[in-house]
């Protein structure tokens, strides 16, 4: 009979795959790494010796929250309603460098962002204002600002 893996082994796996999780915010590898940590605990009391039943344990137990209990993290933890546009949408940001498709470097809500251009080939010049496209990951995607920001600043001084 084989002895499955030490306790220690599986709560390395189990915080391994939650750092992971922070990486990549798709609420799937959280599932894992709970997993991990389940049978880290049970084979630390001694449920859990051998190699299948540990294996047994990980993969039924992560399938089965990943199944039940993600679409109800996606809901609780998204800051908006299912339906409703992102915080994003027609945000305005700002770019701290060019940016070309390939990427460069954006200040939105008080942190720098790495950004890639989605529209056009020439490079948004640093200091230019964006719009924000979309998010991908931890990337914004960019395009142009649509209004001259300028003379959005001069008709308001104008008004007062």
């Amino acid at each position: 009979m084989l002895s499955g893996l030490p306790y220690w082994g599986w709560l390395a796996i189990g915080l391994s795959l939650l750092f992971i999780e922070v990486i990549m915010t798709h609420f799937v590898m959280v599932f894992f790494g709970l997993g991990a940590l389940i049978v880290c605990i049970t084979t630390l009391i001694g449920l859990t010796t051998g190699t299948n039943s540990q294996l047994v344990l990980f993969s039924a137990s992560s399938l089965a929250m990943l199944l039940l209990v993600r679409k109800t993290f996606l809901v609780k933890f998204a800051a908006r309603q299912p339906g409703t546009p992102p915080d994003y949408a027609g945000s305005i940001a700002k770019a701290e460098t060019d940016i070309t498709q390939l990427g460069g470097y954006a200040s939105y809500r008080g942190s720098q962002w790495i950004a890639y251009r989605v529209e056009g080939t020439e490079p948004i010049t640093a200091g230019s204002y964006i719009d924000i496209v979309g998010i991908d990951g931890v990337k914004l995607k960019v395009k142009p600002h649509s209004h001259d920001q300028s003379s959005t600043q001069t008709t308001t001084k104008e008004e007062q």
